[in-house]
This record gives C-alpha cells, sequence and structure tokens, in this order.
C-alpha cells in the first residue's frame, strides 16, 4: 500500500483556526505601523519576532506532527524547530519568510500555506553576509541579557526570574485542546497499557479507584507530603499492574520525590517536588535513595495544595525553572515535558527554548483514566519522544584548559544516517 500524499494528509488534518491569533498580530502590526502589506512588516524591526510567532504557531497544530519532514527522518515538527533555531541564532534572512506570511494572511487554501511552508524549509535562509567582520561584533558589548547569559553570571532567583519571565510570558499557550494527541499520541501501545491498568486499579481488592468517588487514599487535604506519597505509591502500582498484563517499559525510570533537598547539578540549589528520572540500577525500590541530579530529570513536576493555584502564573513559572535547568543540564534537548498537580487538578506541559504550551487541566479524580494515560505516558516515552534530538549522540566527556584551571565537557556528535 503507498504512502498517503501531502495533499491526503493535509485534508485529513484541517489547519482550522490554528494560525487566527497570528493574523490578528500581524494585521494590528500593520495598522500601528501604518504599513498596507503584510510583506512589509519583513521590513520592519520586529521581524524576527514576527516569524518565530509565525513558526511556533505552525508547531503547534497538529499537521506538524503527521506531515513528513522535508529534510529526512521524522514529521515536518522536525523542520519547525529547525528553523526555530536559525531564527534565534540571527543568521535568518527574514525575507525568505514573506511569501508564507502572504499565504497565511490572504487565507490561502491549507496546501498552498504548506507549499510555501515546504519552500522555506528547503533553501537556504542565511543572509548575505554583510556589516562589520564576525570579530569585530563578537569584541562588542552584548546588547541584551537575557536567562541564558545568567547561567554563568549571577543565577540568582531574584535576578533570574524576572527575565525568565519576560522571556516567555507572552509564548505560553494554555488550554490547548490537542496537547495529549500531539505529545502522547504516538507512544506505543498507549491506550491498550491505560485501559488494562486502569481496569485492574478498579477491580482490585481492596479497590484503588472507585467510579463517582475518585482514587480510594487520595489525600483529603492535598498535603504535599502525602500527596508525593501517594504519587510514589501508585506510579509503582502502575507498573506492577502494566507487567502483569505483560507490558513492560523500554527503560526503567523512577519517580523522584525530595521536595526539602536541592537537586545537584544547578549552580542556584533549586529544589525540585516531584519528577520523573533515569533509573541506572533499573529497579522501583528506595528510589529517593539514588544518586540523581539535573541530568537524570525526565519529567519534572510542580504540587500545590490549592487547586485554585492550576490558573496562576506563579506556578507556571516555577515549572518553567525546573525546565530551565533541565535545558541547562542535557545538551540534546529539544524540548522539556512536565506536569503541575494542584490539588487535585492536574495540567500537562512542554517547554522549549523559546515558551511552552499547557493541556486543558483535568480533576484526577474525575478522570482517572485520563490521569493514568498520562503517568503511563511519561514512562513509556521513547527519548525523542521525550523531547531528546536523536540525530545528535554524547561520545563521552573531554577534559579542556581554562584560565582557572581544568573543565570537564561532553563530547557530542552528528548520528550517521
Amino acid at each position: 500500500m503507498s504512502a498517503p500524499s501531502d495533499a491526503d494528509i493535509i485534508a485529513k488534518n484541517p489547519i482550522g483556526n490554528g494560525l487566527e491569533r497570528f493574523r490578528r498580530h500581524s494585521r494590528a502590526k500593520c495598522k500601528d505601523l501604518g504599513i498596507s502589506e503584510v510583506r512589509h512588516l519583513a521590513e520592519t524591526s520586529g521581524a524576527t519576532d514576527l516569524a518565530l510567532e509565525l513558526i511556533l504557531a505552525l508547531q503547534s497544530i497538529s499537521l506538524a506532527r503527521v506531515l513528513p519532514s522535508r529534510s529526512g527522518r521524522g514529521t515536518l515538527l522536525r523542520d519547525l524547530s529547525n528553523l526555530v533555531a536559525q531564527i534565534d541564532s540571527g543568521e535568518f534572512n527574514v525575507r525568505s519568510i514573506v511569501p508564507l506570511f502572504e499565504k497565511v494572511d490572504s487565507h490561502a487554501s491549507d496546501l498552498e500555506i504548506c507549499n510555501a511552508l515546504f519552500a522555506l524549509v528547503a533553501r537556504p535562509t542565511t543572509p548575505p553576509q554583510s556589516g562589520p567582520s564576525f570579530t569585530a561584533s563578537f569584541q562588542q558589548t552584548p546588547w541584551s541579557f537575557n536567562s541564558a547569559s545568567a547561567v554563568d553570571t549571577s543565577d540568582h532567583r531574584k535576578d533570574v526570574d524576572p527575565i525568565l519571565k519576560a522571556e516567555v510570558e507572552d509564548n505560553l499557550i494554555i488550554d490547548h485542546p490537542e496537547f495529549f494527541d500531539t505529545f502522547f499520541g504516538e507512544v506505543t501501545q498507549l491506550p491498550e497499557i491505560a485501559t488494562a491498568v486502569f481496569e485492574m486499579c478498579k477491580d482490585a481488592e481492596p479497590s484503588l479507584y472507585t467510579e463517582n468517588v475518585g482514587w480510594t487514599e487520595w489525600p483529603d487535604d492535598c498535603g504535599e507530603s502525602r500527596v508525593l506519597n501517594w504519587l510514589r505509591r501508585h506510579i509503582d502500582q502502575f507498573l506492577l499492574f502494566a507487567n502483569r498484563r505483560g507490558f513492560r517499559p523500554s527503560k526503567r525510570r523512577r519517580c523522584i520525590t525530595t521536595p526539602n533537598n536541592p537537586i545537584p547539578g544547578s549552580v542556584s540549589k533549586r529544589k525540585l517536588d516531584v519528577s520523573l528520572a533515569y533509573d541506572p540500577s533499573n529497579e522501583r525500590e528506595n528510589s529517593n535513595r539514588l544518586h540523581c541530579n539535573w541530568s537524570h530529570i525526565l519529567v519534572p513536576g510542580e504540587l500545590k495544595s490549592n487547586p485554585r493555584e492550576d490558573n496562576h502564573s506563579s506556578t507556571w513559572f516555577d515549572l518553567l525553572r525546573y525546565a530551565r535547568e533541565v535545558f541547562g543540564a542535557q545538551d540534546t534537548r529539544r524540548y522539556v515535558l512536565g506536569f503541575t498537580l494542584c490539588g487535585s487538578k492536574m495540567r500537562l506541559w512542554e517547554f522549549d527554548r523559546l515558551g511552552g504550551v499547557a493541556s486543558g487541566s483535568f480533576d484526577v479524580n474525575r478522570d482517572g483514566q485520563m490521569f493514568v494515560s498520562a503517568i503511563l505516558g511519561f514512562l513509556w516515552m521513547d527519548e525523542e519522544e521525550l523531547g531528546f534530538d536523536s540525530t545528535v549522540v554524547e561520545e563521552g566527556v573531554k577534559d579542556i584548559p581554562k584560565s582557572s584551571g581544568m573543565a570537564r565537557w561532553s563530547v557530542f556528535a552528528w548520528k550517521s544516517s
């Protein structure tokens, strides 16, 4: 059977209103600047930000997850991620995105928009060299300060947090309706595993879950220590039930619940409420006693006892700070998945290096199978689904001399095809 054509895939996965927010923003910008045509935005100082906004909007639609990559293995989402990196590098020729601007602004057909996008990802996007030389630019004083530069200077929370918030507060998408399908939809056998485990939770003696009531041992006061203990026990139980049905994750992961102990590997001694992490021992037992640092953290989580804090930006930025630590410790991470649990309200998150996307919140007691699906999804995801760049492999470490002594650096290489 032949693979479906691009036109067939596009027809079955319409863009719909996925780009309306970008259209409104670009038209408002045109109006503010007195510009009659959207193509002239490429000549303005905000063109790069607008290009990033468009690519991020395209990343959030389901079509990006099913169209094949124009450059090789994977999906179009990989090409869009590469575009984000090019734009963020400052070496992107913003004029090259004008045809895509125009197609989106004019409400062209989905196929025409995609063809303009295909043309963009297939062409060189680096502008011709002009202006001062690289050496001259390097010697100049940096013109901006962001959370990345703060890592090597002052990593005090009071200094970094306002910078971090300013960077991403306009690039957060909350209550995305297709979040779960986008990030969990390709996890092998997840619906089958989650259904089997959830039914075993209901049929257990004594029952772990009761319809219209919720989880039997859920802490009524939602106190942090009690919820953390509940999470650890139930995650272990989910794995045990799955194992009894013949389902085993390819790699064992452990639940870390040490909110009072800073996680090593961060200058700022950041603490973490809960997380799913690598398990080098391949054992569940006594996972909190095993050594763990930020390079081991796969899925960070933030807990609050009050369900109303689910809608507070302070909760979101707590989780974002954890994601920032993961990016700093894991060089090949393209994005980080995480979750917030406020009272019994859970929300799933994805952060990349420019912003974040969140699912709608759900009540773990009212929608027990959704909770089981989310936890098992995190445990069964492969590394690429967790956000690691599969095209880069770590080859080891190397000691490199510096003024203060020797520094140990990880060495990476592109994976050969």
